[in-house]
């Protein structure tokens, strides 16, 4: 199962970024690309790597497991 995330930042600049979520039981990140993972169980936690955690105004970056 493949999830991607779009950051999309609609307010002021920001200079770091965090998904979270939930997956059924059993199931795991196994790759990552543009983000930094941890996994609890179930709970996922996805964060920028140093090249995209800025995101202006506007702007977008994102994410895919």
């Amino acid at each position: 199962m493949a999830r991607r995330g779009r950051h999309l930042n609609l307010g002021d600049p920001i200079s770091g970024w965090k998904l979270t979520w939930s997956f059924p039981a059993g199931q795991a990140v196994t790759q990552l690309w543009s983000g930094s993972c941890t996994q609890s169980g179930a709970q996922v936690t996805v964060t920028n790597v140093d090249y995209n955690g800025s995101i202006p105004s506007g702007g977008s970056t994102s994410s895919r497991a």
